[in-house]
């Protein structure tokens, strides 16, 4: 089954974590997410930190390291053959349109 790879680059958490969380957990078996986070975070409600990758890099503002932090975001999506769509987010992002508006298009 094909899935969308939610690819997170951020500072820390998420902002609106309540708005993801919902469709995370409405559409589990088709996004996969993938967040690249400078600062370490703990999220007790939705515990959305599960979602952080392994060996992050350190990433300045207007930096080529946003670059090799985007990268590593999506090779580590990239690892999942069922994710053939890859969308880009910040941590301030939140999604305007239905899931099945998205995969549809």
């Amino acid at each position: 089954m094909s899935s969308i790879a939610l690819c997170f680059l951020t500072y820390d958490k998420l902002n609106q974590n309540n708005i993801w969380n919902n469709l995370f957990l409405k559409h589990r078996d088709k996004l996969n997410i993938y967040i690249h986070n400078k600062k370490e975070f703990i999220d007790k409600k939705h515990n959305t930190n599960q979602y952080c990758i392994k060996n992050k890099i350190a990433t300045q503002y207007g930096k080529n390291s946003l670059v090799s932090a985007t990268i590593k975001l999506f090779k580590e999506a990239y690892k999942n053959e069922n994710n053939k769509y890859f969308i880009l987010l910040s941590n301030s992002c939140i999604p305007i349109q239905t899931y099945n508006y998205i995969f549809i298009i």
